[in-house]
């Protein structure tokens, strides 16, 4: 085997130091590139989320107004049947 001068060892070890430098970079940009391409997958699902969240307060505040409004329709059906069940007694306050 031959015998390797400090020159040459040296010169290898920036050889190596460089390649594993570049492999790296290359590493980083592959990573970087990947980041950008999730960037708006992820600002998508946070638009989907805040609107899922809107429409589930909006499907309860329907729910709950429609449960009002069909409280409110009984209740005047109730005073409209007992409204008509007087009229057609003929009770209508003026026979004192």
């Amino acid at each position: 085997m031959q015998n390797i001068s400090a020159n040459e060892a040296w010169l290898a070890f920036v050889v190596v130091i460089l390649v594993l430098s570049a492999v790296l970079g290359v590493v980083e940009k592959i990573i970087s590139i990947k980041k950008k391409v999730k960037e708006p997958e992820e600002l998508q699902d946070n638009k989907l989320n805040e609107l899922e969240d809107r429409v589930c307060k909006v499907e309860r505040k329907l729910s709950d107004d429609h449960t009002h409004l069909t409280a409110i329709d009984d209740s005047n059906r109730i005073t409209q049947r007992a409204l008509l069940a007087l009229l057609s007694h003929g009770i209508d306050g003026n026979n004192l």
